[in-house]
């Protein structure tokens, strides 16, 4: 089961801004993603062209999780997975 919180709110014509928190519970797959934030802002330049940054939180094993050991598992594979965090910065053009 999800529950889910997204907020966005359009600051002027260029601007955006979101945030969303979520709380996962997958028991069968070693409780998946517990609490997950993930923060944003965009901003259009033009009609084509949009710059945003992105901010991603997880408490615990989901989309990001240890490097691989040395047998080439993943910790999620070993039951060792942690949460992470991730950010992200891009450029989007729609042509």
């Amino acid at each position: 089961s999800t529950k889910n919180l997204l907020v966005q709110y359009r600051i002027d014509d260029k601007n955006t801004v979101r945030g969303m928190v979520a709380d996962v519970d997958l028991p069968a797959w070693g409780g998946y993603g517990d609490t997950v934030i993930h923060l944003g802002w965009d901003h259009q330049y033009d009609d084509n062209l949009k710059v945003f940054l992105e901010y991603y939180q997880e408490e615990s094993t989901a989309a990001i999780s240890q490097a691989n050991d040395s047998f080439g598992t993943s910790g999620y594979i070993s039951g060792t997975a942690n949460g992470g965090q991730a950010f992200t910065m891009g450029v989007r053009y729609d042509f």
